[in-house]
């Protein structure tokens, strides 16, 4: 109960001591190195088809078949996800880590 009561009796110097903490705070997480946080690369390729006035049916059988058939031949492919709504084929790989995406 000492520290309480030093701390009601004497306001001020509570109030300095708080502020020089959270001071010294601020510069300890203003140096932290960042050493510990690495460079996140994604290996995620998003392909979009456009086809303008069709149904979700014509895109799958027209643009999203072909597209998956020539994409799934590319090699360290890890998954390849496809999505056919009216007017649009998305059609989404994912490759293994350490692919170079370039």
């Amino acid at each position: 109960m000492h520290l309480s009561e030093f701390s009601i009796k004497n306001p001020v110097t509570t109030l300095t001591i708080m502020i020089c903490i959270c001071v010294m705070g601020i510069i300890s997480l203003r140096k932290l190195p960042l050493t510990f946080l690495p460079e996140i690369s994604s290996s995620r390729l998003n392909v979009s088809v456009p086809y303008r006035s069709s149904s979700p049916e014509e895109v799958q059988e027209m643009i999203t078949v072909h597209v998956e058939d020539v994409l799934s031949s590319i090699s360290r492919l890890e998954r390849l996800t496809s999505r056919s709504s009216a007017s649009n084929a998305n059609v989404s790989l994912e490759f293994e880590d350490g692919v170079d995406m370039d």
